[in-house]
């Protein structure tokens, strides 16, 4: 082999070697990075920051209720002699339900009847008897005038003339207190026939036909009549969430009966009135609905589902990303533009925990407080400060004003401090400490080279 040759494939075997190891240094490079950031995922859990319109709502329970009711009983009291309606009857205002035995109240209205004739003929009498009197008691004063009689005379018959006016008085009220009587009597009568005041289904039926019902301080029950028609649902609704509600709003709910069904009604009031269960105050809000089909019957449980607020198009974050203290001191402390070490780390040396200067909370002053420093300024609660997850495994901070929130995402309304985009990744939690992919991958025992 001649010089040329020897020295050409010197040459190769250089630069073979050099590609060689070029290729070797960028393949480290490569997965040193890729395990960087494979660590750093699977240190944290993460979310994406999305885009969408959020529902802000409440959910509650309560029973389905008539909006009307009416409560049909007896006026009077006797046995039941026939009864014109049954349980689940459809019933118009008017309608005829049941009627009490009306003969009793027939005779007694005779009765009365024949003693107004009785007082009317006594008034008549005593009418007459006024006339004699009257007479009599002019012709004896002009016999007085003539000296004929003696004014005692005069005296008897003026005395009788008085007297017949009473009885007249006194009959005409006779006969006042009788027509009464027989008023009451005959509005008894009418009483008898027991009727529907409203539209609606008889629910509870609570006489049979022969019993006898005792009207004495409280008119006994005898029917139930609702409208079912139009029915309500009585809403719980905690304090805290008061401020949301309002009339007119919207609302959703489900029942057990039809589990695969959505139904939907309108917040028709808010009573202020409150209730404390268990020191838990709740108010009242009243969901009227519709059941033309008699779907919902009384006493039905509903899970009531109330839109409060609605953000078209708005940028969202998981409720999640809104750190607890601990996790978001550990973030700041390594800093916006720093990398997220994993969990398997060796901690820094004294030299560089010296330079490396923890990140000082937002809004929080130092706990020796300089003289004159202002006191820590509490940040408000729709104030929230969230941590992103960068490509390269570095961590950095935005600080956001927050609207409204579904209790999984919440409405970003504005952006105070820091850079925040839909696709960006935040931080939710930490995951527990994973041994990074090279050390698993290699196999290689700890404590360095062995020989």
């Amino acid at each position: 082999m001649s010089d040329r040759e020897r020295k050409m494939k010197k040459k190769l075997v250089i630069g073979i070697a050099a590609i060689m190891i070029i290729a070797a240094v960028i393949a480290y490079l490569f997965i040193w990075h890729r395990d960087s950031q494979a660590s750093s995922a699977a240190l944290y859990l993460t979310a994406p920051v999305t885009k969408g319109t959020l529902i802000s709502v409440i959910t509650t329970t309560g029973p389905i209720l008539p909006r009307i009711t009416s409560t049909v009983g007896s006026e009077v009291s006797g046995k039941i002699k026939r009864i014109l309606v049954d349980f689940n009857g459809k019933v118009r205002a008017g309608q005829v339900l049941a009627e009490i035995d009306p003969e009793p109240f027939q005779l007694k209205i005779d009765e009365t009847e024949r003693n107004m004739k009785v007082s009317v003929l006594a008034v008549a009498k005593t009418r007459i008897d006024i006339e004699t009197a009257k007479k009599n008691y002019e012709r004896t004063e002009s016999l007085f005038a003539e000296k004929v009689v003696s004014e005692l005379e005069v005296e008897a018959a003026d005395i009788q003339l008085r007297k017949a006016k009473n009885e007249l008085s006194s009959g005409e009220a006779r006969v006042q207190q009788t027509q009464s009587q027989l008023d009451q009597l005959k509005v008894s009568l009418k009483n008898t026939i027991i009727v529907s005041p409203i539209d609606g289904i008889v629910v509870t039926r609570s006489v049979e036909p022969g019993q006898t019902v005792a009207a004495s301080f409280t008119a006994p029950q005898l029917f139930t009549i609702s409208d079912l028609n139009h029915m309500q649902i009585q809403c719980d609704v905690d304090e805290t969430d008061m401020g949301d509600v309002k009339e007119g709003q919207e609302a959703s709910f489900t029942v057990q009966a039809f589990p695969n069904e959505v139904f939907t009604g309108k917040i028709i009031q808010v009573r202020y009135a409150a209730a404390t269960v268990q020191n838990i105050v709740t108010y009242k809000a009243i969901l009227a609905i519709d059941n033309p089909e008699l779907k919902f019957r009384p006493g039905m449980t509903a899970n009531v589902t109330i839109t409060t607020n609605t953000a078209p198009n708005a940028l969202l974050v998981s409720n999640k990303a809104f750190l607890k203290a601990d996790l978001e001191a550990e973030l700041q402390k390594l800093g916006p533009a720093s990398k997220a070490q994993p969990a398997d780390s060796q901690p820094p040396t004294r030299a560089e925990a010296q330079t490396r200067q923890p990140a000082a909370p937002e809004g929080s002053t130092s706990r020796a407080r300089q003289p004159g420093a202002q006191p820590r300024v509490q940040k408000p609660k729709n104030v929230k400060t969230i941590w992103k997850l960068g490509n390269d495994g570095s961590v950095s901070s935005a600080t956001l004003v927050i609207g409204i929130s579904d209790n999984k995402n919440t409405e970003v309304k504005k952006i105070l401090r820091g850079e925040l985009k839909e696709g960006d990744v935040l931080i939710t939690g930490k995951n527990a400490p994973v041994a990074s992919t090279a050390t698993q991958t290699s196999g290689a025992p700890r404590g360095g080279l062995r020989f």
